[in-house]
């Protein structure tokens, strides 16, 4: 059963993006500057892999990030604002750090972050969204997150977010690893 654009506003996690997911739709190249996803969970599979079938392998590997993560046609900005869509991520990223401060400051303390916060919003723009309206869910597929337009630093945020939501422990390699004893 795939997820309509409402379940993955209430339910799912989102990460925002500083550039955000290069994808082509409907001929025209977009970004998606927000990405929902949710945990995996094994009845998300269809097929087992049994390391036999290379193709079965990687296909298996690209279900897992096509399964787990979705994008709203109508959140999706034109890749021609691309640098807009940027400013706006540094101006947000100033945003809740000024939120963090204002929820345990008090007094005159918090008029300031007030002003400051208000002054930052000021400063976000209006970018197109050629597919206002549109609240198709789209996959991504696993050549979006290898495109030479998707930042490092976007990457690296999906992937925490990811091993957050899945809640994977780094392990040492000596907690799991036997070595032999000669």
């Amino acid at each position: 059963m795939e997820a309509d654009a409402k379940e993955l506003r209430n339910d799912w996690y989102a990460v925002e993006l500083i550039r955000g997911i290069p994808l082509q739709y409907k001929g025209k190249k977009l970004l998606f500057n927000k990405v929902y996803l949710r945990d995996t969970n094994m009845g998300d599979f269809d097929k087992v892999s049994t390391g036999v079938n290379q193709e079965a392998n990687n296909e298996s590997a690209m279900q897992v990030l096509k399964l787990v993560s979705r994008g709203i046609v109508s959140e999706a900005y034109s890749f021609d604002e691309v640098e807009f869509v940027e400013e706006n991520a540094k101006v947000k990223k100033k945003i809740h750090q000024v939120e963090r401060k204002l929820a345990s400051a008090d007094g005159l303390a918090s008029e300031g972050l007030q002003k400051q916060l208000d002054e930052l919003r000021s400063q976000l723009t209006k970018p197109d969204r050629p597919y206002a309206g549109v609240d198709e869910v789209l996959s991504f597929p696993l050549e979006a997150f290898k495109s030479e337009d998707m930042r490092t630093a976007d990457f690296v945020r999906l992937s925490k977010a990811f091993k957050e939501i899945n809640m994977l422990e780094e392990e040492e390699i000596e907690d799991f690893l036997v070595l032999p004893k000669n």
